[in-house]
């Protein structure tokens, strides 16, 4: 499937353009949602006055963030496009995670078959004012300051943390540690 978990839809908020949280649209509403990665949209499902059940997409341009589940998701621009990224973390930095899948030939059998990709994650770590993408213990340290990269590797090193395996919970963790420090 296209989707980001499941193909099921789930439980989340909605964060639009230019409203508040008090405002109708704002972070109060729970909704239904999927997020369709292969063609990088979010996607709305509700019942209509007749009780017929609709999926609408929701425009890029009217979305500032959303959540599924505990997944916070924020839309960005990122070289001269706005990206839907998974934002992890809580403080001045933080880890964006940026999913794609493919869409894939396999004709194997005999007759074309379509199938999607496994989920084909891009890290990165966002600062003040950068977005820079990471893709090894090396690379990432390397986006700190001088000064703790020592102690960021320490960090990775008593929690045993592999960055291409870490979970969203040990990456929300480490890049929590990392805004802390001095």
């Amino acid at each position: 499937h296209q989707f980001w978990f499941e193909q099921e839809y789930i439980e989340g908020y909605l964060e639009m353009r230019g409203k508040g949280d008090e405002e109708t649209g704002g972070k109060g509403d729970v909704y239904l949602l999927n997020y369709d990665v292969y063609n990088q949209k979010v996607l709305l499902k509700f019942e209509d006055e007749s009780g017929a059940v609709q999926i609408i997409e929701i425009p890029d341009y009217r979305l500032d963030g959303f959540s599924l589940g505990e997944a916070l998701f924020e839309i960005l621009p990122y070289e001269g496009q706005d990206r839907i990224f998974q934002v992890l973390g809580n403080d001045k930095y933080k880890i964006l995670i940026y999913c794609r899948k493919d869409l894939k030939l396999s004709n194997s059998t005999g007759y074309a078959v379509y199938s999607f990709s496994r989920p084909l994650k891009t890290r990165y770590v966002r600062t003040e004012d950068t977005i820079r993408q990471f893709g090894s213990k090396g690379s990432f340290i390397k986006i700190f300051d001088p000064a703790v990269k020592p102690l960021i590797n320490n960090y990775l090193k008593e929690k045993k943390i592999s960055l291409k395996q870490a979970s969203d919970r040990q990456l929300s963790d480490l890049v929590d540690f990392i805004s802390k420090l001095k």
